[in-house]
This record gives C-alpha cells, sequence and structure tokens, in this order.
C-alpha cells in the first residue's frame, strides 16, 4: 500500500473541511504544499497513526535492499526481527487509532507471515469484524483499506488451497470495481486454473480485454497442461515467455519474494517484476501440477530463453 497517499490524502480532505470548502485550483494548491510537506499537516490521532504506518513500511522496504546480502540462516533471523518490529510499529499505530484498518491488517500479516494457516485465520477475524465492501456510502479511503483486507484474504485462501473461497473474493472485489486498480482478477485467474475452470478462465481474460499479463499466460498455461492438451499448452508457454521479460526464467528459477504489506507491490508492466510477482503468487498452482515444471524445462524455446536472460543479467543458471 502507499500509506503516504493515504495519509497526504486524509490530511488534504481535512484542511479543506477546516477551511470551508476550497476551489479546484486551491485544493491543488492545498495537495502540493502537503506533497512537499506531509508531516507538517499530520494532526489528528488517525493521521498520526497512519504516519506511524507509512514510516514503518519504510523502513521494511529500505532493510529488504539488504537482504540479498544474507545467508539463510541470516535471513530469516532478520526477517523475524524485522516482522516483530512492524508489528510493534503496528500497535503504536492502534493505540492511536483502534480503527486503522491498514494497520491491523499489515499487523496480521507480520505476526503470522510464515504460517499460512494462522495469517489466514487472522484476515478472516479482520473480514467477520469489518464486513468489507458490504455497505454503500463508505468514503473512497475506508473503501481502499477494505479491499486491501479482502485481497490478502484472497491471497491467502489461495496459498492454502481454499479455491472457493479465493473465488469468491476475488469476484466480489471486481463487482465494486470493475477496473480491479487492486489487481483481484489476476489471483482470480490462478484459482480458475486450479479449478481447470477454462470457461471461466476465458471470461475474465476477455473482461478484462485480454491485456496478456503475467498471471493470465500462466493460468491458461497451467490449464491446457491440467486438461492434457499438450499442443495447445506449449502455444500458451511460448506466449508466457514472450509476454514478459524473465518470464521463463522466473518459471524454472523461481526467485524468493517477501510477503505483501498488506497488498501487491506496484510493478512495471511487461518487466521481470512482474515475472517474479506472478510466480510468487502461482508457488502453490505449480506446486500443484506435477511435473509441470520439468515439462516446461523440457521445451527447448523455454530453456534457451531463461539460460539466455540469466546469462545476460548475471543470474545463476
Amino acid at each position: 500500500m502507499d500509506a503516504w497517499f493515504e495519509l497526504k490524502e486524509r490530511c488534504a480532505r481535512r484542511e479543506s473541511q477546516a477551511l470551508g470548502g476550497l476551489s479546484p485550483n486551491a485544493y491543488h494548491e492545498l495537495e502540493q504544499a502537503i506533497n512537499n510537506n506531509p508531516t507538517d499537516y499530520v494532526k489528528t490521532n488517525d493521521e498520526k497513526a497512519l504516519l506511524i504506518l507509512a514510516r514503518a513500511l519504510d523502513r521494511v522496504m529500505q532493510e529488504r535492499k539488504n537482504d540479498d546480502m544474507l545467508d539463510d540462516a541470516a535471513f530469516e533471523q532478520e526477517h523475524e526481527r524485522r516482522m516483530k518490529r512492524l508489528a510493534g510499529a503496528c500497535e503504536q499505530a492502534l493505540e492511536l487509532d483502534k480503527d486503522c484498518l491498514d494497520a491491523r491488517t499489515v499487523r496480521a500479516i507480520a505476526r503470522h507471515a510464515s504460517r499460512p494457516d494462522d495469517l489466514l485465520s487472522a484476515l478472516l477475524r479482520l473480514e467477520d469484524e469489518y464486513k468489507p465492501l458490504s455497505t454503500s456510502g463508505v468514503d473512497p479511503a475506508k473503501r481502499r483499506a477494505e479491499s486491501r483486507l479482502m485481497d490478502a484474504a484472497a491471497r491467502s485462501c489461495l496459498d492454502t488451497g481454499r479455491i472457493q473461497m479465493t473465488i469468491t473474493r476475488c469476484q466480489t472485489l471486481i463487482e465494486h470495481n470493475s477496473t480491479d486498480e487492486i489487481g483481484a482478477h489476476l489471483t482470480l485467474s490462478l484459482a480458475y486454473a486450479r479449478m481447470e475452470n477454462e470457461d471461466a478462465l476465458d471470461a475474465l481474460d476477455a473482461q478484462f480485454k485480454r491485456e496478456g499479463n503475467t498471471w493470465m499466460n500462466l493460468s491458461r498455461t497451467l490449464l491446457l497442461y491440467k486438461l492434457n492438451r499438450l499442443n495447445a499448452a506449449r502455444r500458451a508457454l511460448s506466449e508466457f515467455d514472450r509476454s514478459c521479460e524473465g518470464a521463463a526464467y522466473a518459471l524454472l528459477r523461481p526467485t524468493f519474494v517477501d510477503c505483501y504489506l498488506p497488498d501487491r507491490p506496484r510493478f512495471k508492466a511487461k518487466s521481470f517484476q512482474e515475472a517474479l510477482l506472478a510466480m510468487h503468487e502461482a508457488d502453490p498452482a505449480v506446486s500443484d501440477t506435477p511435473d509441470f515444471v520439468g515439462w516446461a524445462t523440457e521445451q527447448p524455446s523455454i530453456l534457451t530463453s531463461a539460460q539466455q536472460f540469466a546469462h545476460k543479467n548475471g543470474l545463476e543458471w
């Protein structure tokens, strides 16, 4: 999440209301002033809570840049310490604003990131308490926080094999926001692949104008492979490889991606980052498809593409 955006928007809305309403030009000037010095405008407890969360998330992102230098044991220790600090920051935020849903969602992830079933239970408890997207007329900031919670719960359902629960949440998110900025349709494509529901996957692809993202291409490849339509699966695999930089390498040499806090990180379309995120989220589906990676490795063009990408970018092979 962009906690700074949420904070600055909240400050701008409050300042505007305090001034009795502003013209569009005046509101734009206010936004610019807040963008330049957001902490100068933080006044209320809910804003202070978001400031704590924004700074805590910044710290996590900065510390993650050093993870490649750590061996496995050192990484595990640092990751545990990092999540404890993040959970503690969320506690501080919640002392100021007990209803800061983003802080509660991030706290659940920080506490249970390494235990998928426990994380799912924690997120479902939050859903039961907040009943996200169940009412109309809620302000956009609250809607975004609720969407982030439901999106995190949907991905957690997928991670733990609760496929129908995944589908229900993703469909609800899309119903409430047809443009789906949060990316529920990406998660949904993987769920349909695991269910071997080709008709639903085709309808979803058409609904989003066949945008050709890595999740959809991988989902189609998985589904066709599971249905033993191998010629079609090979064509889909080739399209998966062509559609995104380093896609073949990401499939054949999965790379660790840390937990989302709480939603999918931003990525550039068709970039290697997109491939990494898609493969990270697809890992349960891939693991649940016997011999899929071995079959993909046997395809000469895929193996060559992966090797060339590795050599070009100085990656291990």
